[in-house]
């Protein structure tokens, strides 16, 4: 594991797998090669800086303060957020005008309660695989930056959409499930062909809010499919507002929390049964 004091390299290279625990901050600047490694980020304030570019591979950053610290701007590949203990809160981004992105996925859990804030620095934040907010973890979107998402949403926390958006941007299946009943305020995928689950509800939760925009936009022929992901169990949605936008959707078991608003009217959408009045396709 690293020292107590400062540890300063031009390139650091990884050429081994296991796990590397850094106690201190670490600035490598020109390029980290970080290999299969699991590197454990264990310091508070800024951890890790990289001037130039981090060679992600195989590798996991698990960012261990019990303070609060900055997660630096660079191309992860499975990036973790997992204080050992404490409520600290992590920055996204040191400045303005950067970007974090996860090659796979991007976990917040540890036994510490976490706050992970895109909203001061407003960092792009594009993630290929999944997102996990822990439980007792919470996740502050950035309210004007791109927030980009290929895989699953998991929120077993509490997510904060400050105003923003989140756009699904794969054709890959996403499910989204909540603990508990939570709201996006734009939620957009133009990704043809792709499936949208949604989880089901049951004993009164979860309940998913569309704050301001759902945007659905699939093509001719590759509609995108909005469905539970349970069989015959509606998913519940709650439109706070009727300025939705809907088109080439292909609806199952999506239903309605009472006083939704409803979609507007398409003749490109189409139902596999059990959806509710508010999609504005009948009951089909």
């Amino acid at each position: 594991g690293g020292g107590a004091g400062a540890l300063n390299f031009y390139d650091l290279t990884a050429l081994d797998i296991g796990t590397l625990t850094l106690n201190s901050t670490t600035s490598v600047f020109n390029v980290l090669e970080a290999g299969q490694k699991t590197w454990k980020l264990v310091g508070a304030y800024e951890p890790l800086s990289i001037g130039q570019n981090l060679i992600a591979s195989s590798s996991t950053f698990k960012y261990e303060a019990v303070g609060n610290a900055t997660v630096t701007p660079a191309t992860y590949y499975n990036l973790d957020i997992s204080p050992t203990s404490g409520s600290p809160t992590f920055l996204l981004g040191t400045t303005t005008g950067q970007t974090i992105r996860a090659q796979n996925n991007f976990t917040i859990g540890g036994a510490g309660n976490a706050t992970i804030d895109a909203n001061t620095y407003d960092p792009i934040l594009d993630i290929d695989g999944g997102l996990t907010i822990g439980s007792g973890d919470t996740f502050s979107a950035s309210n004007i930056s791109a927030f980009n998402l290929g895989g699953n949403f998991t929120n077993n926390g509490a997510f904060t959409h400050n105003n923003g958006a989140i756009t699904l941007d794969t054709t890959n299946t996403s499910n989204i499930t909540s603990a508990g009943s939570m709201s996006f305020y734009n939620l957009t995928s133009t990704a043809a062909g792709k499936t949208i689950l949604f989880q089901a509800h049951n004993s009164n939760i979860p309940i998913f809010t569309i704050a301001n925009i759902l945007t659905i936009t699939g093509a001719m022929g590759n509609n995108i499919n909005i469905r539970s992901d349970a069989l015959g169990g509606r998913w519940l949605v709650n439109f706070a507002t009727a300025n939705s936008a809907v088109s080439y959707a292909t609806l199952r078991d999506s239903g309605c929390a009472g006083g939704s608003l409803s979609v507007p009217y398409n003749i490109t959408n189409s139902g596999d049964g059990n959806n509710g009045s508010c999609w504005n396709i009948g009951n089909i």
